[in-house]
C-alpha cells in the first residue's frame, strides 16, 4: 500500500525521499543503480520489470536536474506491506493505518492532499457485491469526517482492483482525498483511471490546473453541518430574496 501525503514546497527544495531515489547518480547505467532502480520498482507495485525499459529510466532521473517550482508538490511516501496469515493481522493493519493518517493530519497546517492504495471502503458502492466489512467501513467513514477531508471524485472508472477471477470481485481501494485549503490551491483538479498493464490495481493519474467545461456538480459534506455558524448561514442565503417571479426558478437560484 501506497498513500502519499503531497504539500507544497519551496522552490528548489529537494524532497528528502527524492534525494534517496537521486543518490549515486541515477542516470548512470552501472549495474548497481539499475539494481537499485528494480527494487524501488518492486515495492511500487511493478510486478513486470521487462516492460520498465531503460528510457524509461532515463526520464524519470530526468526529473531531479531540474529546479521546483512555486507550485511543486512534494510526494512524502510511507509503505505499508499488506500480507497477513489471517483476517485479524490485516484488520490490525488497517487500524495502525487509521491513526497513522490521524497523525500525519496533525501534523499538516495548510493544503494537503493523501492518495494512493486505502485498502479500505467506506461505501457499499465501493465494491460489486454485499460481502462488505462494515464495522471497517464505519471506521474509515469516520475517521474521513473527524479530518474533515474530502474526497476527489474519480472520473471515467468505478472500481480500481480487481481479484482476476472467474468470481469477479472489483473494489475501489484507490482513492484521493483533500482538505479544504488544497482545494483552494487547485480548484481545476481531476483524478482519472488509467489502464491495468502490471497491476491488479489501476494507476490514478491526478491533473492540476484542469479547465473543465460546464457547471461542477454540488456535493454536501457532512462536516459541514459541524461547523459554527452553519445553520445561520444557511438560512440566511436561503431566506435571502431572489429576482424572479417563477416560483420553480426561485427554488433552482437557491439551490
Amino acid at each position: 500500500m501506497v498513500p502519499t501525503l503531497l504539500i507544497p514546497m519551496e522552490p528548489g527544495t529537494l524532497p528528502r525521499r527524492s534525494r534517496r531515489l537521486a543518490g549515486a547518480e541515477p542516470c548512470s547505467p552501472s549495474p548497481v543503480v539499475n539494481l537499485f532502480q528494480k527494487r524501488v520498482m518492486r515495492s511500487l507495485g511493478f510486478g513486470r520489470e521487462e516492460k520498465i525499459t531503460p528510457k524509461m529510466q532515463d526520464e524519470y532521473c530526468l526529473l531531479f536536474e531540474h529546479e521546483l517550482s512555486d507550485t511543486h508538490l512534494a510526494a512524502l511516501t510511507a509503505l505499508f506491506g499488506w500480507a497477513a496469515s489471517n483476517r485479524v493481522q490485516l484488520d490490525s493493519k488497517k487500524l495502525l493505518l487509521l491513526q497513522e493518517v490521524r497523525d500525519i493530519r496533525a501534523l499538516c497546517n495548510g493544503p494537503w492532499l493523501i492518495a494512493g492504495d486505502f485498502n479500505l471502503i467506506y461505501q457499499a458502492t465501493d465494491k460489486n457485491n454485499t460481502n462488505l466489512d462494515k464495522a471497517m467501513m464505519g471506521r474509515f467513514r469516520r475517521l474521513l469526517d473527524d479530518l474533515e477531508i474530502k474526497e476527489i471524485p474519480l472520473v471515467g472508472r468505478k472500481y480500481t482492483w480487481s481479484n482476476e477471477r472467474s468470481s469477479l470481485t472489483l473494489v475501489r481501494l484507490d482513492r484521493a482525498f483533500c482538505y479544504m485549503g488544497w482545494e483552494e490551491v487547485f480548484k481545476d483538479s481531476v483524478l482519472q483511471g488509467s489502464a491495468s498493464v502490471v497491476s491488479d490495481h489501476c494507476p490514478l493519474i491526478l491533473g492540476l490546473n484542469i479547465n473543465i467545461s460546464g457547471k461542477r456538480h454540488f456535493q454536501l459534506q457532512s462536516f459541514w453541518t459541524k461547523i459554527p455558524g452553519f445553520i445561520e448561514a444557511l438560512q440566511q442565503n436561503w431566506e435571502a430574496p431572489v429576482a424572479s417571479a417563477c416560483a420553480v426558478e426561485c427554488l433552482f437560484l437557491k439551490l
